[in-house]
């Protein structure tokens, strides 16, 4: 109807799925908006709420949400692995089990009759109950498992009946409850985003519209310690943020040789592009030091909202080659100096006072950086020597000689001051 990307994905529970499906010219000749509007109307029935038969427990009941540790945990991985809470956030999913309240069932109670409307999603909490379909049991359900999730996303009649086997009780949530935790939850955490995406440098060039849409297309995930986020070598297609703790990104010459530390990322920064930019395989590999929390997008994501940041990206990525040089550079001065290099960091058993008087020594041996670094010493003049003559204002500044003070004249050295040659800038 509107020339617009899909704005969700649609997919099948079950395995034996039967689509009837209709090509834009035939829609557009049947519901344009110049004849019914056929696709509202059912728009309508679908969204409209209806109270059903089920029960949903009294205001009372719905008050008994108290759980203690491990009845939390119980409810907690019952939604985790429901694929329908498989990819909300921690903090969504344990929005949820604080507000599920416990009702009691009675052995062959049926709590779920087929054809009915429901909207009220179940975790077993004791008790077994049996499932049926046209009359045939077709499921079992034991403590730490769940159903009637489908009834919280829609207004639709049951696909089977469930029947309590023996006494039981049940954990559970109705539609509305669901709707509001999920809408709260949306918007605070979309502000968070917002908020932390501001403290990105990245991200600093662009509006707060520009910032909010990048928020809406980011899902949060979190990784335990020592867990490789991004392979080398492998097809890249995210695009990451790193939220919260610290990661290393490594780096092999060839598939025998040892890892190499390149550079570590903190809160606020952002690894990944290089491959959507350029369309290759993982440069690097980036493992996590520590539990660590990330915002990630997909490559069409980063595609489509990432365009006025492209030549900011770009720049970036030719940087890793740049990392990739300056530690073969340190690679090469630690072997001029009898060392070796692990993981970017010395290896020799040197004490922190001695590596930090060799960093002082190192600097100071650099030449300035405003300065030629190919002029040769016979390209420079001497100006004078300190300690003997005192200059001639009418003497050409070089070749002369002039003595040190006072009160310095009496010690046993001398030395030349020489100066650039005409022809250089400086």
């Amino acid at each position: 109807m509107t020339d617009a990307r899909r704005g969700a994905t649609i997919t099948a529970f079950e395995a034996d799925v039967l689509c009837l499906t209709l090509e834009r010219k035939t829609f557009s000749d049947h519901f344009s908006k110049h004849k019914l509007n056929v696709a509202y109307a059912k728009r309508a029935a679908v969204s409209a709420e209806a109270s059903g038969h089920e029960d949903k427990g009294s205001a009372e009941e719905k008050k008994n949400t108290a759980k203690d540790p491990s009845k939390r945990r119980m409810v907690l991985e019952a939604i985790k692995v429901n694929m329908l809470f498989r990819n909300l956030t921690i903090e969504q999913q344990e929005s949820i089990v604080d507000k599920m309240w416990l009702r009691d069932v009675k052995s062959g109670t049926k709590i779920i009759t087929q054809g009915e409307l429901g909207d009220t999603f179940y975790v077993v909490d004791a008790g077994e109950f049996d499932i049926f379909k046209d009359g045939k049991q077709v499921a079992h359900r034991a403590a730490g498992s769940s159903f009637g999730e489908l009834a919280l996303m829609y207004n639709a009649p049951r696909a089977a009946t469930v029947q309590a086997k023996s006494n039981c009780t049940v954990w559970m949530v109705d539609r509305s409850t669901y709707r509001h935790l999920m809408t709260d939850t949306s918007v605070r955490r979309l502000k968070e985003i917002e908020a932390f995406l501001r403290t990105v440098q990245l991200f600093a060039p662009l509006t707060d519209a520009e910032r909010s849409k990048i928020g809406e297309a980011l899902e949060e995930a979190n990784f335990p310690d020592n867990y490789q986020i991004v392979k080398q070598g492998d097809e890249g297609d995210t695009f990451f943020i790193l939220k919260k703790g610290e990661t290393v990104c490594t780096q092999q010459e060839t598939p025998q040789s040892a890892p190499k530390e390149i550079k570590r990322y903190l809160a606020g920064e952002y690894f990944g592009e290089r491959a959507l930019i350029k369309n290759a395989p993982r440069a690097a590999t980036i493992t996590t030091v520590g539990p660590c929390a990330v915002y990630y997008m997909n490559r069409q994501a980063f595609t489509q909202l990432l365009g006025p940041l492209e030549e900011i990206l770009k720049a970036r990525a030719d940087s890793y080659k740049l990392l990739q040089d300056e530690y073969k550079k340190r690679q090469e001065a630690a072997a001029a100096r009898g060392e070796v290099l692990s993981d970017g960091a010395p290896a020799s058993p040197r004490s922190a006072a001695n590596a930090s008087a060799a960093a002082a020594q190192s600097k100071t041996e650099e030449a300035p950086s405003h300065l030629d670094k190919n002029i040769k010493l016979s390209d420079l003049t001497v100006i004078g020597t300190l300690g003997m003559s005192i200059p001639s204002p009418s003497l050409p500044l070089s070749g002369a000689r002039c003595p040190l003070p006072a009160p310095l004249n009496h010690l046993p050295f001398s030395f030349s001051l020489s100066v650039l040659p005409h022809r250089t800038p400086h």
